[in-house]
């Protein structure tokens, strides 16, 4: 299942979702605040995302998002 959200917010939300990234191809902008993220994966399927908001999560690996 694809969606065509160009904007996505969620904030104080459990994300369990591993595949969210090929869930939203054209997803420009994320807000995902307070969600309880521990990793990124699935980033990197989101190519055309230019704006990422992760604060208050648990991540310590940015380096998915190295090859953005």
């Amino acid at each position: 299942m694809s969606f065509s959200l160009k904007h996505y917010k969620l904030s104080f939300s459990l994300v369990f979702n591993r595949d969210l990234g090929s869930s939203f191809p054209i997803l420009r902008i994320l807000w995902m605040p307070r969600c309880n993220l521990e990793d990124l994966d699935g980033v990197t399927a989101m190519v055309n995302l230019r704006e990422l908001y992760l604060a208050y999560n648990d991540i310590t690996d940015l380096s998915p998002l190295s090859m953005m």
